[in-house]
């Protein structure tokens, strides 16, 4: 089965404060210009766990809500304000795919999940 590419993005300076503000991270490196440049980064990064919720909400879309019965990934690289990410899947068989998050050809996030059938509840 082939499953579209998913672009998510540019990504937003409001992204990255909507989503401290949903869950908390309020690391300085993820909203304040100065302190991200300061700590030798071109601009603010996205929150590790924002990204993997943007290869998260990819594999829902393409398999379908609830049915992702693990996940787990690697972070690799940070995204930043403006990056256009893609997120691609490839099916390994018996419900398992391997995913990733790329902005152009740098892996941002890369992981493995396995696809049930949808759960209740």
């Amino acid at each position: 089965m082939s499953h579209e590419p998913i672009t998510w993005g540019p990504l937003r300076l409001e992204d990255f404060v909507r989503y401290a503000g949903a869950s908390g991270d309020f690391n300085p490196l993820h909203y304040d210009r100065d302190h991200a440049q300061g700590a030798g980064m071109p601009d603010v990064i996205a929150q590790g766990m924002f990204s993997m919720g943007l290869l998260a909400s990819s594999l829902e879309t393409w398999f379908g809500t609830g049915r992702v019965s693990e996940l787990s990934v690697r972070f690799r690289a940070p995204a930043f304000v403006g990056d256009s990410l893609v997120a691609r899947v490839e099916e390994a068989g018996d419900g398992r795919v391997s995913v990733t998050l790329k902005r152009d050809d740098t892996e941002i996030v890369s992981g493995r999940a396995v696809i049930g059938a949808k759960r209740d509840g």
